[in-house]
């Protein structure tokens, strides 16, 4: 996969205003670490069986577990959905967050703390419709 910097202007599939990177990791950069956030974990996994963007052909392995590993999947109900092939987007008061599907696998296995407005931002209330 292609490493892109926190809060840097997505590229990754062509440029997209006001949309920033998030989670875009690579083994050979280093990353922030802090306890994962359960609900952090369980909103991104809703998003990753619901609402993928950008679905590719193939997966993109996890460059930090390294080669000969399994595809990383997180449970979703019943459902195995397996991350690395799509990218999920989370929507911030003036911003919308990109990042790659794996982002779940990384918060969860290897301890990445993604900046604090994409957790705000991925744990905020969702709000109720009004008839």
């Amino acid at each position: 996969m292609t490493y892109y910097a926190d809060l840097t202007p997505y590229e990754y599939l062509g440029p997209e205003p006001g949309v920033l990177n998030v989670g875009w990791l690579e083994a050979s950069h280093p990353f922030a670490v802090a306890e994962a956030n359960p609900e952090l974990i369980r909103r991104l996994a809703t998003a990753a069986r619901y609402s993928r963007v950008n679905q590719t052909r193939g997966y993109h392995p996890c460059s930090i577990c390294g080669p000969g590993r399994a595809a990383p999947y997180v449970r979703v109900g019943w459902r195995r959905i397996h991350l690395g092939s799509a990218e999920l987007r989370v929507r911030g008061a003036d911003v919308t967050y990109a990042a790659p599907d794996l982002v779940v696998h990384y918060i969860r296995d290897h301890g990445y703390a993604p900046p604090q407005p994409f957790v705000d931002a991925a744990i905020k209330p969702v709000r109720a419709r009004s008839r």
